[in-house]
């Protein structure tokens, strides 16, 4: 995931929070199904980390990272 560090204040508690995975393009319609409530779950830390869960098909896990600035090139 990558954001704009600049932003990143007032973006925590709009990534915080469970996302519904809607859509998988490269995987066929039915996948999602295998799982009742297919989501990614993010927590912003400080220092800019990010941790997380999610939850889709037959996949579950954990993520670990880190938001990063991005430069505009025109």
């Amino acid at each position: 995931m990558i954001i704009r560090k600049d932003r990143i204040k007032t973006r925590d508690k709009e990534l915080s929070g469970k996302w519904r995975v809607t859509e998988l393009p490269d995987l066929v319609d039915d996948y999602l199904s295998l799982t009742p409530d297919p989501h990614v779950l993010l927590k912003v830390l400080k220092n800019d980390r990010i941790n997380g869960t999610y939850q889709f098909g037959a996949q579950p896990g954990n993520l670990d990272g880190c938001l990063e600035k991005t430069e505009k090139v025109f």
